[in-house]
């Protein structure tokens, strides 16, 4: 016959495990908790990083406008303000809070002119909390000796169906072709 060991009594073992088991659970909850915690951070951080980016892009885009419609704002040397931490507003005008912008224009590169005039535009965005963004443009003067042919006023200029001009042409008028259906060649 044999003898059956006696089970030694094993007072607590299930409190342990309990407590082990709810450590365990809590710490699944918490590591959760700060993931969501976490993206939800990131996610505003990114927002406001792209509001940022759309404002310096459209600072550089104003000052791309205002260079092609005065150029008296384009220095021959140097640098110019042309925005200085103004406010900026959205698409509905209305205010961004908390965010300036500063742009700045002048000549890069060669800048005799020998192979055309080069500048930049820089940008620099800044929100209320420090974040900072800084975009550049590179904008050019393109010169009219790129076109073959280049007009203000047609007047009584009729191309014929011989005429060939090679290159680029251009016209701030109507250009007239004798011989619509055997035309020109540009």
């Amino acid at each position: 016959m044999r003898v059956r060991p006696s089970l030694k009594q094993r007072r607590g073992i299930a409190l342990v495990v309990v407590i082990l088991v709810v450590v365990a659970v809590a710490a699944i909850a918490a590591g959760g908790a700060f993931l969501g915690l976490n993206t939800t951070l990131i996610s505003s951080y990114h927002n406001r990083l792209s509001v940022l980016e759309s404002v310096a892009d459209a600072g550089l885009e104003k000052a791309r406008s205002a260079l092609n419609a005065d150029t008296t704002l384009y220095p021959d040397s140097g640098y110019t303000v042309y925005e200085n931490g103004v406010t900026v507003t959205n698409a509905s005008g209305v205010t961004i809070p908390n965010v300036r912008r500063w742009t700045y224009v002048g000549p890069s590169g060669i800048t005799s002119g020998q192979y055309g005039i080069f500048g930049s535009v820089v940008t620099v965005a800044v929100d209320g909390v420090g974040n900072r963004i800084v975009r550049r443009l590179e904008v050019m003067q393109e010169s009219f000796a790129k076109y073959a042919y280049f007009t203000d006023v047609e007047g009584s200029v009729i191309f014929g169906a011989n005429d060939v001009l090679f290159g680029p042409v251009h016209s701030n008028d109507e250009i007239e072709l004798q011989d619509v259906a055997r035309g020109a060649t540009f």
